[in-house]
Formats: structure tokens, C-alpha cells, sequence
């Protein structure tokens, strides 16, 4: 949603929807767009917000309220999704199999948000939430997951190379599973923090997902996976 309208005892403000960022936890000024504390003159803000102003299209040009779509929490996924494939594929790890390994952790967070994966479920293949996510995830824990999983849900959706030279280094997995826990991790003595933990995949609608597998793991293997998240 473009704009956030929050009431509290102080007053109200409105703040840009489309100007995530984790900062924004610490940051009272963070994407405010308009603040009032005098409710006498609350009516202020309702005016910028009048069914008017959406029908005719001047709330998006008035000069407080301008948003930039870029900053939509989409693209600051994909962007980020963008920049951990240019650090696994600078760490000599293939196009196709980075993609598979971040596709594979996309696809876990949302089967961990949705509560499909959960610790009951992890620990009946005799695993922990801490194997998988993180900066200290193994890749053998990743391996045995994603093994159990092809077998619950019937068929494979990000084949990965366990094994040679194509396959993903321990350091490259816990550098994955790392950016999507928030941790920092280390792979060849570069150090990579990009937080994917602020994102409630639960509530990323299944359109969004599709968007990020067509434009970024937009590869044959990957056909279906709008059904299999379904």
C-alpha cells in the first residue's frame, strides 16, 4: 500500500508505504509524509486523502505525497535477491546453480512463514530451524531438507548439485541462509549482510513470488512453481 495512516494518542501521521527500510525501526522520521499532533486540525490531513483527490489523481502529484514505486518493498526484494546472486556468482558459484540456491531459500521462507515448515515438521526429519537458517545452516542439513521435502511434496523445484564441482560450498549456503535470517556471513573473507529478515513471506501474495522467479529465476526448471506455492 502507497500510504500508512496510523492514529495514536499523539496524533496522526501518514507515512510512504513504499519507503521500506530497516532503519525505520530506530528512525521516528522514516517515510512520514505528513504529522499532526493538533487534532483541532486533523482535518488537514483528511483533505489530502478526500475521495477527491484519489478519483482525480492529484493526491499522486501533490508535493507531500509523492511516492517513488522504486522503493516498493518488491523491488527492494529484488534488488536484494540481485545483489546476494552477484556475490554467490563473483564467489566462482554458476548463474544457474546461484539461482537454485536462492530460489530454494525463497521457497523455504515462505513454506517457514506459512508455518508449512515448521519445527514439528523439521524435527520429524531430525533437523532444526538453526541447520537451515542462518549464518551456521550446513549444507548437509540443506541437502537432507530439501530431499525430505521433493519426497513429501512430490517432484523437485530447485534442483541443486550436492556433489563436485558445481556445487555450492558450505561457506556460499550459510551466506544464503544467513542474508534471509538477517545474520551476517562470510564467504572467502568477504562479508555480506543483506537483511531479508524484515519480509513476513506469509503475507507476500503468491503474484509477487511468481514476479521473482519470472524475472530473476527465470529458468525452464522452475516452470510450476506458481502451482506447487498454491
Amino acid at each position: 500500500m502507497p500510504y500508512v495512516l496510523v492514529l495514536t494518542p499523539k496524533g496522526v501521521t501518514a507515512y510512504s508505504g513504499y519507503r521500506f527500510a530497516a532503519a525505520a525501526k530506530t528512525d521516528e522520521n522514516r517515510g512520514v509524509l505528513a504529522a499532526l499532533t493538533d487534532f483541532n486540525h486533523a482535518q488537514q490531513i483528511v483533505d489530502l486523502f478526500h475521495a477527491r483527490e484519489v478519483d482525480s489523481g492529484r493526491i499522486w502529484r501533490h508535493s507531500r505525497l509523492k511516492v517513488d514505486s522504486s522503493q516498493r518493498g518488491y523491488h527492494k526484494l529484488l534488488a536484494t535477491l540481485r545483489h546476494l546472486d552477484n556475490s554467490l556468482q563473483s564467489d566462482k558459484l554458476s548463474k544457474d546453480v546461484s539461482h537454485s540456491l536462492i530460489g530454494t531459500y525463497v521457497y523455504l521462507r515462505y513454506l517457514r512463514d506459512r508455518g508449512i515448515l515448521s519445527d514439528e515438521r523439521l524435527s520429524k526429519w531430525q533437523l532444526t530451524a538453526t541447520d537451515i537458517f542462518g549464518s551456521k545452516a550446513k549444507k548437509s542439513s540443506l541437502e537432507k531438507l530439501t530431499a525430505a521435502l521433493d519426497e513429501w511434496l512430490n517432484g523437485e523445484i530447485f534442483p541443486l548439485p550436492w556433489h563436485g564441482e558445481r556445487s555450492p560450498t558450505a561457506a556460499q549456503v550459510r551466506a544464503v541462509a544467513g542474508a534471509f535470517l538477517g545474520d551476517e556471513s562470510h564467504s572467502r573473507g568477504t562479508q555480506l549482510h543483506l537483511d531479508l529478515q524484515p519480509y513476513d513471506f506469509s503475507f507476500v501474495p503468491i503474484e509477487t513470488l511468481s514476479l521473482v522467479y519470472e524475472q530473476f529465476l527465470h529458468t525452464e526448471k522452475n516452470k510450476g512453481v506458481r502451482d506447487r506455492l498454491g
